[in-house]
């Protein structure tokens, strides 16, 4: 789904650059993830790591249904 989004809204000119830049952000945020997540377990713990792991995903799924709930799907096909 995301790359179909990206490549029906990216001109294809410079698809391959975005991809690329999407492609090395994600990766460079996964390493520094768990380079934090290697000191704050050092901190904290790792049960106190879980726990402000879950909440923050339970946020953003509730923000996630909130934006959806507001998004006129009839109206994006077109």
């Amino acid at each position: 789904m995301f790359n179909s989004t990206v490549q029906g809204t990216v001109p294809e000119q410079v698809q391959g650059r975005v991809f690329t830049l999407l492609d090395v952000t994600w990766n460079a945020m996964r390493l520094l993830s768990l380079g934090i997540g290697g000191l704050l377990v050092d901190a904290v713990g790792i049960q106190a790591l879980f726990w402000v792991g879950g909440l923050l995903l339970a946020l953003a799924g509730l923000l996630g249904l909130a934006l959806l709930g507001k998004h006129d799907f009839r109206r994006a096909g077109r």
